[in-house]
C-alpha cells in the first residue's frame, strides 16, 4: 500500500480473479486465470463507524486511494505518532530474512479481532 496519495492518473487498487455472475473463474485464451483491479472495501475505525480508503464523491481525487499517511491521521495517528509506530513495526532491514521476521512481528503485533 502506498504511503501518499498516488499520483494523477494512478490508483491502488486489490487485483483479484474475474468470475462470472454465478461464481465462476474466467480464463484468458491461455488458460490462466483472468484478474481485475477492484478497489478495498472501506475499513472500520474503533468506535465503528465506516472509514473509506478511497477519497468520495466531489472531492478532487475522488475514487483514488487516500494512503496510509491520511488513513492513519485519521484514525487518530499524528506524523510524528506514525513515524514511530512505522519505527516500532518496520525497522529498517536489507536481508531477506530480516524481512521476513519484521512482517511476521509487525503482523502478530496487530489484535487478530481487529482485522476484517
Amino acid at each position: 500500500m502506498p504511503k501518499f496519495t498516488p499520483k494523477p492518473g494512478m490508483n491502488w487498487l486489490v487485483e483479484i480473479m474475474k468470475c462470472t455472475p454465478d461464481g465462476k473463474p474466467v480464463y484468458t485464451p491461455d488458460g490462466k486465470y483472468e484478474k481485475i483491479k477492484i478497489p478495498m472495501t472501506d475499513a472500520t475505525l474503533p468506535n465503528g463507524h465506516p472509514q473509506s480508503l478511497y477519497f468520495g464523491p466531489g472531492h478532487s481525487h475522488a475514487g483514488v486511494f487516500k494512503g496510509m499517511a491520511k488513513i492513519l491521521i485519521e484514525r487518530g495517528f499524528d506524523h510524528e505518532k506514525t513515524y514511530k509506530l512505522k519505527a516500532q513495526l518496520f525497522p529498517e532491514s536489507y536481508h531477506e530474512d530480516m524481512l521476513e521476521k519484521n512482517a511476521l512481528e509487525a503482523l502478530n503485533a496487530i489484535p487478530l479481532l481487529s482485522m476484517h
